[in-house]
């Protein structure tokens, strides 16, 4: 059942920034949410990471193409590292700060995968290893003991392919199954994500607006928009005219823990640049429909913001200490 509305008190605070609590940097450590735009790979050098260029509007084709050059050499090359992250003087579009949540966890994911190997898989490191040498004699017996390897492994595939059980024939002959080589292997690296949450409760008037304000913001920011085309001049259609042929890549988040008065929170690891995956508001977090009322409009007397981010670039043991 909804409550009725009741009025604030006349406001005795005034809020310059888009943030909750109105005494946030005074008293608490807290998050601050940078919002940037992003920046594509193809507009950073592959020598100067953090040297951007704005691309003219309309560009022409050949533009293009140099980009497309530029990404591949940065890839290549492994210039471009996160180029969210080394490009510092990108335009900070909105700030965001916040307390720092109670739900706080981080979570290095590394992938490895149990894989069986083969024979042949087990003996091949040896094998390049004698080619490698250049003596006769270790060529000679690699390729030896490769071909053994592989012929092993020949029968038991072919023993399989005839559905036969393999282990079975051999267990029945001499009482042993082949060896499955089972060993761990390193796939890679997950990124960090992190699901973070707040029950944001206005104390004034004032408050109540800024807090309705954030939550537009970070939702316009972590949406894109239409765009009418790719920008090119060059075997331009009818098509190009269309207003929602594209959408533009949403804003970037960067994420930085300050103490009271805008200091580095050491105490926990940094996060790398992030985009915002989810964006999840509840407006009714008690269960029930409750309101201010401010200028005749009601408004919730609570809210629930839950945001998933998800790092855009992995943690090396490096990073981690450097701080990450």
């Amino acid at each position: 059942m909804a409550t009725a509305s009741k009025s604030f008190t006349k406001s005795r605070t005034v809020i310059d920034k888009f943030m909750w609590p109105a005494n946030l940097t005074e008293v608490f450590d807290y998050l601050q949410l940078d919002i940037v735009k992003y920046i594509p790979i193809g507009q950073v050098t592959s020598s100067t990471p953090s040297n951007t260029t704005t691309p003219s509007n309309p560009v022409s084709a050949s533009d293009i193409t140099s980009g497309i050059i530029s990404l591949a050499n940065g890839r290549i090359n492994g210039g471009v590292s996160n180029v969210q992250l080394t490009n510092p003087q990108a335009k900070i579009e909105r700030t965001i700060l916040l307390p720092v949540p109670e739900n706080l966890n981080y979570n290095d994911s590394l992938e490895w995968s149990a894989d069986k190997l083969t024979v042949l898989d087990k003996m091949i490191p040896g094998a390049m290893a004698g080619i490698m040498s250049g003596d006769s004699g270790d060529v000679t017996n690699a390729i030896q003991g490769a071909a053994a390897g592989g012929k092993i492994g020949v029968i038991l595939k072919a023993l399989e392919g005839a559905g036969l059980n393999a282990n079975a024939i051999t267990q029945g002959m001499a009482g042993k199954v082949a060896n499955p080589y089972t060993e761990q292997i390193f796939k890679g690296i997950g990124m960090r994500n992190f699901d973070l949450s707040w029950k944001l409760v206005p104390r004034s008037k004032s408050e109540q607006l800024k807090i309705h304000e954030m939550i537009k913001e970070i939702r316009k920011f972590a949406l894109p928009n239409y765009s009418g085309s790719l920008g090119t001049v060059e075997g331009s259609t009818s098509l190009d005219n269309l207003s929602d042929r594209w959408l533009e890549v949403p804003h970037i988040f960067r994420l930085s823990w300050k103490t009271p008065k805008g200091g580095e929170l050491k105490s926990l690891p940094k996060i790398k640049p992030c985009v915002l995956k989810t964006v999840n508001v509840s407006y009714t977090p008690d269960n029930v429909w409750a309101t201010h009322m401010i200028n005749e409009n009601p408004y919730p007397v609570a809210y629930n913001i839950t945001m998933n981010f998800s790092e855009t670039e992995i943690i090396t043991g490096k990073d981690v200490e450097n701080g990450y």
